[in-house]
């Protein structure tokens, strides 16, 4: 069965860095992307002063597949230890 994972960045604006969210999983796309439509906020102030779009938050759907792992791989970077799978939610690394 395929899930719809709605998760946002709500660290729009700032220094650096990111906090992610989770807004809801479905089991239908259309029922995601009326979550995405609901919770997309546009920043009034930026979108008034010739940077549209650049501090909005803006929702994003993947399509994962229900009841299954997705184990975390090392990479062969030679100078970090790093796992990872092709599921990346966001995150930030400074």
């Amino acid at each position: 069965m395929t899930l719809y994972v709605v998760v946002a960045d709500g660290y729009v604006f700032g220094s650096y860095g990111t906090e992610m969210y989770l807004l809801g999983v479905f089991t239908s796309k259309e029922l995601a992307e009326k979550c995405v439509e609901e919770n997309t906020k546009k920043d009034p102030y930026y979108d008034s002063n010739d940077k549209p779009g650049l501090y909005d938050l803006v929702p994003e759907i993947m399509e994962i597949e229900g009841d299954k792992t997705f184990p975390l791989v090392r990479t062969n970077d030679p100078h970090e230890i790093i796992y990872q799978n092709d599921n990346y939610i966001g995150g930030y690394i400074e």
